[in-house]
């Protein structure tokens, strides 16, 4: 089974956000629980792919091409309070392109 996980575009800040300090932050984090994922599902036999949308500076689109080219059986995405409305939109492109 081919399994591939994406952490979605980081979400910039709308004009009048809260969280505009966090969201435009140059800063990356590693996306450690999707690290984590990607270690169990190669240790149980899976042929994974993890797409880091933030470290690879991917636009929505862009994550969503190489999605389909790795021909995943499964695919899931992480989110968190300031990239869940990226992490949707990643969500409903991906359905809509025929990724499961």
């Amino acid at each position: 089974m081919k399994t591939c996980f994406v952490n979605p575009p980081k979400n910039r800040a709308e004009p009048h956000s809260n969280m505009r300090h966090v969201e435009s932050s140059d800063t990356t984090v590693p996306p450690w629980r999707l690290l984590h994922l990607v270690t169990v599902t190669r240790d149980l036999g899976y042929k994974t792919s993890l797409i880091d949308s933030i470290a690879m500076n991917l636009s929505h689109e862009e994550a969503l091409q190489r999605i389909p080219a790795l021909k995943p059986d499964v695919s899931g995405l992480t989110a968190v309070a300031v990239t869940v409305k990226k992490a949707t939109k990643v969500a409903q492109m991906a359905k809509e392109a025929g990724c499961r």
